[in-house]
């Protein structure tokens, strides 16, 4: 079992660490969408253009970050501020509310599915 683990591990850090290099050719979502449009019978197949960042505006990348992730340069991957934040608001009752980052939200979108449910949270962190 134990064995099993360390594989998964292993192979989930390499995948990663290739993709530092390589485009992805398809992430989870694509492939859920697939999924849907098959079950439902239409036609579907991967539409994406990989645009390195070079070739990307400054400023749009910059946007893009302003209004996802206002404290991206200040945290390594958690925004520990915004997660208290949503701790205080759900224990005062207030509807729970998004305090994923930059890399929380690229690995959602990679490799896990849409849905919030704490395991997803805990897959998201690793």
């Amino acid at each position: 079992m134990w064995t099993g683990l360390w594989a998964s591990a292993l192979a989930s850090v390499l995948l990663v660490l290739a993709l530092r290099w390589i485009p992805p050719p398809t992430s989870s979502f694509m492939v859920q969408s697939g999924m849907r449009a098959l079950a439902a019978e239409e036609d579907w197949a991967v539409r994406y253009q990989w645009t390195p960042i070079d070739h990307i505006s400054p400023h749009a990348a910059l946007a893009v970050i302003a209004a996802e992730d206002q404290r991206f340069p200040d945290h390594a991957g958690f925004d520990f501020v915004a997660l208290q934040a949503v701790w205080r608001e759900r224990q005062a009752g207030r509807p729970l509310r998004g305090a994923s980052t930059i890399s929380q939200q690229v690995a959602k979108n990679l490799f896990l599915w849409p849905g919030r449910s704490m395991l997803r949270k805990s897959l998201e962190a690793w």
